[in-house]
Formats: C-alpha cells, structure tokens, sequence
C-alpha cells in the first residue's frame, strides 16, 4: 500500500467535495478501494490512522470511516487482529473506537481491558473505551461501567457514553 496514493484519496473525499464528486461517489471510491487493498493491508491502514491522528492531520478522520464503514465490514478478523497490534495502554482513542466495529468477542474485549490504562487515560479514550465496551462487551463489564460512573470529575460526556454502554449491553442480552 503506498501511503502517498492513499493520502491523496483521503484528500479527495474529504470536505468539501468537488463539483464533480456526491458523497455516493465517495462511498463506491472507498468500497472498491477497500476491496483492492484486501485483508493484508489492515495493519497499514491502521498503522496509518495512528500516524495520521498523531499529527493532527484532518485526514485521520476520512480514514477512521473508511475503515469503520467499509473495511471493518469486509475484514473484521484481520482489523481487530491490526487494531490490537497497535493498541498501546493509551490508546489512541480511534483505535479502540474502531474495535467497537469490530466483533463481539471476549477475547477482543479482555485484552482491551488489560492494555487500556483506565488511571490515566484521557477523556477522548475513556469515552471511546466505555462506547466499544457498549457496543462488543457483555454483562461482566457492567460492573467495571458502574466503578467508571463512580469516579470523581467525570466528563458529562463519559456519564453520558456510560448510560448508553449500559443500556446497548442490556438490549444485546435481553434480544
């Protein structure tokens, strides 16, 4: 995968679009490109991201729903394989919102849990690993939603992404 080819796509379907370029255009470019890069570059896209995020270039975001929309439907295996690879005990938060798009397992959710440093995560983190517990997670992770809801100076928007973790584990069990 050359990273230059793939930076000037991320460019051209970023906002605003051209004249000549509807957002279902962008969405047929990114599926036919997720197919031609295939399973074998899932690390060099995430690799990517994190480069991306790390710079604070705007790009990392077209990337981020490329690969939540797109390729984590075609290759969720191999992403999460790619995701947990890169995963370091802060994050980023892109990957650990990635892994929410991922799978349901708990084997996924176990080494999110043991690689995240909940202590000294940021809030960008902390809402993105309550969200991925919310969305891949199961009843045995209320218990750690419920000691996060407890702690002292949480973000509004962490209680907020708690409440809706809690409640789409109760609707995934109760279904």
């Amino acid at each position: 995968m050359d990273i230059t080819i793939l930076r000037n796509k991320l460019q051209r379907w970023s906002f605003p679009l051209g004249p000549f370029l509807s957002i279902e255009d962008v969405y047929v470019e990114m599926e036919e490109e997720v197919h031609r890069l295939g399973s074998i570059s899932a690390n060099q896209l995430v690799e990517a991201l994190v480069k991306l995020e790390a710079e604070g270039d705007p790009l990392w975001e077209t990337l981020d729903e490329l690969i939540a929309t797109w390729y984590s439907r075609k290759y969720p295996a191999d992403l999460t394989e790619a995701l947990l690879q890169n995963l370091c005990p802060m994050g980023p938060p892109s990957i650990v919102g990635l892994l929410g798009c991922t799978s349901i397992s708990d084997k996924t959710v176990k080494k999110l849990k043991q690689i995240i440093d909940l202590n000294n995560a940021s809030d960008d983190l902390l809402e993105a690993f309550v969200g991925t517990i919310g969305d891949i997670g199961s009843v045995e992770d209320l218990e750690l939603l419920d000691s996060l809801q407890k702690r002292q100076n949480l973000a509004i928007t962490i209680k907020e992404e708690i409440k809706i973790a809690v409640s789409n584990i109760h609707d995934r069990v109760m279904t």
